[in-house]
């Protein structure tokens, strides 16, 4: 059964509630039960709007940026994370893969509907993996307009100790393109964001709650990482986006800097986020622009 909302969740008590979930001790076979949520007329505060652009890179234009319907919904997020039955502690979790499909351009001021479903826990290499399904909808759509798939991760150890595996480096495709950008990242990103997001885990904000989760330094969230990779291709192929995937490999510590770099084929376009070096991947993604 769906859980109605009438009004957005505030963010600041859901972050006190989070704490407790550090008690939460899930394995492969923990059930989740039906955590479904919807929440209607949402509107858009232009001026969160703008600030949103300007730490993400996105261009002002009347239209929503791709990413932006997932800081909107991001409340209801941590309100289901946060709900009894969800089986992952929130702190210290790790965003590994997201995806986003657009049907339309959503207008800036429009009314929105957003409804929220999780799906059960897999067990892989790294721990414990699950999604959370989003789609939304304007006032009068009777279909989805948008919807994403993000998926997080609670890290265990390998039982042989052989701790995480070494991602793999970039495609060939990327290390021999000619496309190419160099993207500088600030120390205070991560701070930044979440004033813009709502999304306060400590393990983007510094350097010193960073530790406590097992990161030598605060890491850029990936939202804003995937944002941001939108804006400068949106920018290079002059088309907004249609839909867009990202798998996160490695964090990109704060301060820092790293190397977009995408190749256009007939399927869509191909990118990744590189380190000083090609071997070094942050992010690989693909993206498919042409919105209409």
């Amino acid at each position: 059964m769906t859980t109605q909302l009438q009004t957005m969740p505030a963010v600041a008590p859901a972050m006190i509630a989070a704490l407790t979930t550090v008690r939460r001790r899930p394995d492969e076979s923990t059930p989740v039960p039906d955590l479904a949520t919807r929440i209607d007329g949402v509107s858009v505060n232009p001026r969160a709007l703008a600030a949103y652009r300007t730490v993400c890179g996105f261009d002002s234009t009347s239209h929503l940026p791709v990413s932006y319907p997932q800081v909107l919904v991001a409340p209801i997020h941590l309100q289901v994370m946060n709900r009894k039955g969800f089986p992952i502690p929130l702190l210290g979790m790790v965003h590994l893969r997201n995806s986003i499909e657009q049907l339309r351009p959503i207008e800036a001021l429009e009314t929105l509907g957003f409804s929220v479903d999780v799906g059960q826990l897999r067990r892989v290499k790294m721990g414990l993996e699950i999604d959370v399904n989003t789609e939304c909808r304007g006032k009068d759509d009777e279909a989805p307009v948008w919807r994403s798939t993000m998926t997080i991760l609670h890290r265990i150890k390998e039982k042989n100790g052989g701790g995480f595996r070494k991602p793999p480096g970039a495609p060939a495709s990327l290390v021999e393109s000619q496309n190419a950008l160099t993207i500088d990242i600030a120390e205070d990103t991560g701070r930044r964001y979440a004033k813009v997001a709502g999304d306060y885990n400590p393990i983007h904000l510094h350097a010193l709650s960073a530790k406590l989760f097992g990161f030598k330094r605060a890491i850029a969230h990936g939202m804003w990482t995937q944002a941001r990779c939108c804006a400068e291709l949106e920018r290079a192929c002059a088309q907004a986006t249609r839909s867009v995937d990202i798998e996160f490999k490695r964090p990109i510590f704060l301060p820092g800097k790293a190397t977009l770099k995408w190749a256009e084929g007939e399927a869509g376009i191909e990118y990744g986020l590189l380190g000083r070096n090609a071997g070094e991947v942050h992010v690989l993604g693909h993206l498919q622009a042409g919105l209409r």
